[in-house]
């Protein structure tokens, strides 16, 4: 593992490098203070911690185990690290770590079909995208990793598939083989769609990368392809007006939430880990604020509020109320 400041893009300088544990690293992941290493020499996945970068430490060693593992490539997203096994034999496409503790990762779960092997794995919210050994793109619900699905796959146009990146609705592979790009739109996971393709002219190697509205694809020369729309994975702005804003997954916000006109929840309800207090200003006899939470708690439980209906009107705080409240 070698470590390069490269705040001079034009004079890269390496700063340090440590080969503790390593024999065959194959890929490489960085997120936050730590680097996640798949070693097909090792058939290991392996953490640093990098947040000294003039002095990395090894932190854990995971062997993967198996009947014919080769491990070949490493993702991860939150707490949870995917990696792709391109053994075969009967081991598992790829395994997932819980690896909240660095120094303990804990396997949650694994996809095994057949001999299959992937060769590489990418990662979106709730769905992971692999390239596999009959030469396919499968799609897999992670939701629960300890229960993968595998939803959708599709092998149209792909003789070599060897790097993904996804980006938004579009998968794009690069086909070494072939020499070629290949998009598919997986914004239905079920149903993964060729879009288009390109060949170069050139030897294409594994490493593709999408930033912006520009696709990057390694080889004899480097070849950029522009996007015609604009989808990006990262977007960092001052501010934003949208017409609609649609979340697939999930949204954090670090400070307040205006909502100027109604809010709809669904069945999922509203959780708050603290207080909640409403504010209001009465301009009519109308209700402003109803409450209705009905308990449907089965009896015997130490709910206090257990089979208790409660209802409130809070647009007359003097008024009578039916129920608890």
């Amino acid at each position: 593992l070698v470590i390069f400041d490269v705040s001079n893009p034009s004079s890269p300088t390496m700063v340090s490098s440590i080969g503790t544990g390593l024999s065959g690293p194959k890929s490489i992941y960085i997120s936050g203070r730590y680097a996640y290493v798949a070693d097909n020499l090792n058939n290991a996945f392996i953490i640093f911690d990098v947040s000294n970068p003039s002095a990395p430490v090894l932190v854990s060693n995971t062997a993967m185990g198996g009947t014919n593992p080769v491990v070949s490539s490493a993702y991860v997203q939150g707490r949870y690290a995917y990696i792709a096994n391109d053994g075969g034999a009967g081991d598992p496409m790829f395994v997932v770590f819980d690896i909240s503790n660095p120094a303990l990762p804990v396997r949650m779960g694994s996809f095994t079909e057949g001999t299959l092997g992937a060769f590489t794995i990418f990662v979106s919210g709730r769905y992971a995208y692999a390239l596999t050994s009959d030469k396919s793109l499968y799609v897999f619900d992670i939701s629960n990793p300890s229960s993968i699905q595998k939803v959708g796959a599709i092998s149209e146009e792909m003789t070599s598939p060897e790097g993904i990146f996804v980006s938004g609705r579009y998968a794009f592979i690069e086909s070494t083989n072939t020499r070629s790009l290949v998009v598919f739109d997986v914004s239905t996971p079920s149903a993964p769609l060729r879009v288009s393709s390109y060949v170069v002219d050139w030897n294409l190697n594994q490493g593709i990368f999408v930033s912006g509205r520009y696709v990057y694809l390694p080889g004899d020369s480097l070849a950029i392809f522009k996007i015609a729309c604009f989808e990006t994975p990262s977007l960092y702005a001052g501010a934003l007006e949208a017409g609609n804003l649609q979340v697939r997954d999930n949204a954090i916000i670090n400070n307040n939430l205006y909502v100027q006109n109604g809010l709809n929840v669904g069945i999922g309800g509203i959780y708050a880990q603290g207080p909640a207090s409403f504010t209001w200003t009465a301009t009519s006899t109308q209700p402003l604020i109803s409450l209705a939470v009905a308990s449907t708690t089965a009896s015997g439980t130490t709910n206090p509020y257990s089979g208790t209906a409660i209802l409130a009107n809070l647009g007359n705080p003097t008024g009578a109320f039916t129920g608890n409240f």
